[in-house]
């Protein structure tokens, strides 16, 4: 915090006149400067970051001027946002007028935008301009594209699951938005310093826009809706930190603060924790049953040539081929019952496993709407909706009585993009919010698929979303997974994990090789953190590439949160506009983190400080390769030594098409200068297993949990600098229930027991 806001903060009345307005002093150095006549800025540490059009900040109604009608100052206190300082505008339309206010926080860095409409507002047309997903009812706050002094880039997220996420240069004429994308956004400078702004409320109708052929940004409420019912407000809220990440985090915990939503811990969820088999798009059973007599003897089939492989498949899924549909994977479901020529077994527990389970849009046939069920539906030409929690609370007792523990909700974006839920504010959050409310009553967690941007800030608001798809569907093509870096950090930022759908852990479908590096898929998936399920044939998955993810019980061994594009790719590539694919996200045990660093299509090296590896610049590091392990080789990383992450450039004319890539483990250096490297995992060690370390000057005690009869082979760089392994294997008999403890002793003469 700058001198000059402390003291503000101190004072709580930040107001200083000038001739023609007021400056208002917020948290960290950020200042509001707005005009007597509604002009605004948004400055940094005395740099102006963003600022209105040259014509000032008249928001625009149904795309018409509105009037300005007052303008007032005042103090007071925020729920969950603390004290502020806030200047308020009225503007007036011919029947209606919208109240926008400034609230300059003064114990969080930003400012929350206010848009209310005491009296409501109505179209003055029942065909007003525009009427469009890509437009607002009314726009504030409005900045000049590319105004401001300081160079500025910005990354956004955009598109169905998120694919067309991208960074621009905040210049004239490039921001569009829509309700396809556009919201939040993150603007940084070229040292990463970052201002994220985004909706703080009514996610499923807001939407970040523009006017003037893209020249002016602005926020506010869809267009399509044509009534907006009385008291209604729309907030959106601004939020600066060192960082883009770290901006983000704010922004996405003060949307998680607002609802109460606790941030989720991956082990308190089944499907997040625990090995799974997947048969959706791009897997080997989707639409076939190649070698076996229909899907359930498939399903089946690959359940006991796993289990005779050691392979621990914990659950199923179930995609859209077992129910009834309109035609096709874009139909919408019509009954949710098994055909008898999929299951013949019918809609029981016959796998003998828990299940996730799917619907993708609803039809305008289902059985649902009519007797003898009767629920609430909305209905257009050829789709509908159920708004009747009983729909849901009735789908998930039918699921749950089968072994269901995740619900997937797919074609997110083609019901938006229907007129069912975008022509008033209700519709599509009570939609959500029901689903929701009966996955409570259920205990199922819910993965959202096919999401817009407003579909994961939406996920705030309901508490069983614990992932979301953050890429396309995994069919070979390995490009569609260098989004996940980007689309993560907005998925990480509001509490849910990010889904890189299902894996092949082989090259090979059937007789046709389809996918060129298994290994790096089981790494991007389980580093990226959603569910992890392989998809191969029966008989052709590769156990000991699995067995790199999970304990021999089924368990996953993950880190702590979804990898995210780190920061330091936001400063190398400032310049060319452009991040380079590295990322990282980490695991915390024992009081002590280590960071897993993934590079993808890299060019050029890239120089790794301990700030990029933690908030704690004292810290030191061991690194090494992954795919070579610790034995080939240790690199320090201390405040006076950087560490170079490899250039992994683009294969040139592969057989088939793959990706540059490097992975690399960095373990804490830890009191009396051991360090615990890990074990041959993909997350070495994961907070799942690490129990316990005690260092003194000549050994290290290490405690891993364990399944019965697991065996582990872990390994440490004792002080003076030798690296030892040691492979204990966890003894059922003392184990009194699903772990185990085993403890490594290591001595500094490279000597290792266990207990």
């Amino acid at each position: 915090m700058s001198t000059a806001a402390a003291a503000c903060f101190a004072a709580l009345l930040c107001f200083s006149s000038t001739a023609d307005g007021k400056v208002i002093q917020g948290n960290q150095g950020i200042t509001l400067n707005v005009t007597n006549g509604g002009v605004y800025s948004v400055s940094v540490d005395g740099k102006v970051w963003l600022e209105t059009p040259a014509g000032g900040g008249n928001p625009m109604g149904w795309d018409k001027q509105l009037t300005m009608n007052d303008i007032q100052f005042s103090t007071g206190s925020l729920p969950n946002l603390g004290e502020y300082q806030s200047a308020e505008v009225t503007w007036n339309a011919a029947s209606w007028k919208v109240i926008t206010t400034f609230y300059v926080l003064q114990e969080k860095p930003g400012i929350l935008f206010r848009q209310a409409y005491p009296d409501g507002a109505t179209a003055d047309t029942p065909t007003g301009s525009p009427n469009s997903l890509d437009y607002v009812v009314s726009g504030f706050p409005e900045f000049q594209v590319g105004g401001g002094e300081v160079p500025l880039n910005y990354l956004t997220w955009n598109g169905n699951q998120l694919f067309e996420s991208n960074i621009s240069r905040w210049t004239k004429g490039v921001f569009y938005g829509g309700v396809q994308g556009g919201s939040p956004l993150c603007f940084y400078n070229e040292s990463a310093s970052a201002m994220t702004l985004g909706p703080y409320d009514h996610f499923m109708t807001s939407i970040h826009s523009n006017r003037q052929n893209g020249q002016v940004f602005t926020a506010g409420t869809l267009s399509t809706i044509r009534k907006i019912p009385q008291n209604f407000t729309h907030d959106t809220l601004l939020l600066i930190g060192n960082g883009v990440k770290e901006s983000m985090a704010l922004y996405g915990e003060a949307l998680l603060k607002r609802t109460g939503k606790p941030r989720l811990n991956a082990y308190s969820d089944f499907i997040l924790s625990h090995l799974g088999f997947w048969t959706d798009h791009g897997s080997f059973y989707y639409g076939t049953h190649e070698g076996y007599q229909n899907m359930e003897d498939a399903i089946l089939g690959v359940k006991s040539v796993a289990k005779a492989n050691n392979i621990p498949i914990q659950y199923f899924q179930w995609d859209d081929w077992w129910f009834w549909q309109g035609g096709g994977d874009t139909g919408g479901m019509i009954q949710w019952e098994p055909k008898p020529e999929v299951f013949p077994s019918g809609f029981t527990n016959w796998t003998g496993t828990p299940l996730s389970l799917y619907v993708d849009e609803y039809n305008v046939n289902t059985i649902y709407r009519h007797a003898p069920y009767n629920y609430s539906f909305l209905v257009s030409a050829t789709n509908s909706l159920p708004v009747d929690k009983q729909f849901y609370d009735d789908l998930f007792a039918n699921g749950t009585k089968i072994g269901m523990k995740m619900f997937e909700q797919d074609f997110l974006s083609s019901i938006l993009l229907t007129d069912l839920i975008t022509s008033n504010v209700e519709d599509g959050e009570a939609w959500l919010n029901l689903m929701g409310q009966a996955a409570e009553t259920a205990d199922v967690s819910l993965q959202y698929c096919m999401m817009y941007p407003m579909h994961a800030l939406k996920s705030t608001e309901v508490n069983k979303v614990t992932n979301g798809r953050a890429s396309r569907d995994a069919v070979g093509a390995p490009h569609l997974h260098l989004v996940l870096g980007m689309s993560s950090i907005l998925l990480d930022s509001v509490g849910i994990f990010s889904s890189a759908d299902n894996v092949w852990t082989n090259t090979t479908e059937g007789t046709q090789p389809k996918r060129a590096d298994p290994h790096y898929e089981t790494v991007i998936s389980m580093l990226i953190g959603g569910p992890y399920g392989f998809s191969d044939q029966a008989g052709a998955a590769d156990a000991s590439l699995i067995s790199t993810t999970c304990r021999s019980d089924g368990i996953l061994l993950r880190p702590d949160r979804s990898a995210t594009t780190m920061d330091i790719a936001f400063k190398v590539g400032f310049s060319s506009v452009a991040a380079p694919n590295i990322w990282s996200t980490y695991s915390e045990a024992a009081g002590y983190r280590w960071v897993y660093i993934l590079g993808l299509n890299l060019k050029d090296g890239i120089e790794i400080t301990p700030l990029d590896l933690s908030y704690d610049s004292e810290q030191s590091w061991v690194v090494y390769d992954y795919w070579k392990g610790p034995q080939s080789g240790l690199s320090v990383v201390t405040a006076e030594k950087n560490f170079t992450f490899p250039a992994c450039p683009e294969p040139s004319n592969p057989p088939l098409p793959t990706l540059g890539s490097a992975y690399f483990i960095a373990a804490p250096v830890l009191s009396n200068n051991w360090v615990y490297l890990g074990e041959r995992k993909v997350a070495a060690a994961s907070s799942r297993r690490v129990h316990g370390l005690v260092s003194t000057a000549s050994d290290l005690s290490v405690v891993l949990l364990a399944a019965p009869s697991e065996a582990i082979t872990a390994s440490v760089r004792t002080p003076t600098g030798t690296v030892v392994s040691k492979s204990c294997t966890a003894l059922r008999e003392t184990c009194p229930g699903a772990d185990c403890a085993v403890t490594f002793h290591f001595d500094v003469n490279g000597q290792a027991t266990c207990s």
